[in-house]
């Protein structure tokens, strides 16, 4: 074979081997595109179903709830609301009636309490008192029942007057100076726990301005009252 039959066997060649080298390079592709398919055709799915396989898995996210109610802010209530599921805040457990009653009830004993000291003949300061508790404690017992005041079975009144009428019981068993002597200290013990009730159940239950206004005259006079036995108390033996 001579020189130019050579050159062009190998000119001949060179177009062969680069349609092998693109051919094997198309096929790379093909295999590449085929695994990275991965998203199942609807025969697909249908048949993994079929096959008891479930279908290959997406990259979709759940959709997130925006309407979902979100809880009270405490911080943010109208004041004096409360919080679901909690208890309200106690209020006051007495009421304006009540406590009009429960001061009637008060007046109605310290009078009892006097007819029986100047039944049993008292005499000097103590008389002079028993006096002065019938006087104070009508008037107020008039200006209570003009406010409104009116008898009331409630605990709270029934558990006063029941206390005054043991009391009384109490009292009634003494005589001479023994007697003088219970009555006064009686009148203290009786006038402290007056005022500490007016403080702590008929001021606080007044919603009336008048019969607030009235239950702190009455206090003041209560407050008199107990000054007035303690230095009685004091002189007798």
């Amino acid at each position: 074979m001579n020189t130019k039959t050579d050159t062009a066997m190998k000119f001949a060649r060179i177009p062969f081997a680069a349609a092998v080298v693109l051919l094997l390079g198309l096929a790379a592709c093909d295999r590449r595109d085929v695994e990275d398919d991965t998203t199942a055709t609807p025969a697909e799915a249908t048949a993994s179903r079929e096959a008891g396989t479930p279908p290959p898995a997406t990259d979709v996210e759940a959709p997130t709830a925006t309407n979902a109610p979100e809880p009270p802010d405490a911080s943010e209530m109208p004041a004096g609301s409360t919080a679901p599921g909690t208890a309200p805040a106690g209020a006051t457990t007495t009421s304006q009636a009540d406590a009009l009653a429960m001061l009637m009830t008060v007046n109605e004993h310290e009078i009892a309490a006097a007819d029986q000291a100047l039944g049993k003949n008292v005499t000097g300061a103590v008389r002079d008192f028993a006096q002065m508790m019938k006087t104070d404690h009508s008037k107020n017992l008039a200006d209570t029942t003009k406010l409104g005041g009116a008898a009331s079975t409630s605990p709270g009144v029934k558990a006063l007057k029941d206390k005054g009428d043991a009391d009384l019981r109490m009292l009634d068993a003494q005589t001479g100076k023994a007697y003088e002597k219970a009555y006064i200290d009686a009148m203290v013990k009786g006038h402290t726990d007056a005022l500490a009730m007016i403080d702590n159940t008929l001021l606080p239950a007044a919603t009336d301005t008048n019969i607030r206004q009235h239950f702190t005259t009455t206090r003041a006079a209560v407050a008199r009252h107990l000054e007035k036995a303690k230095e009685i108390q004091g002189t007798l033996k």
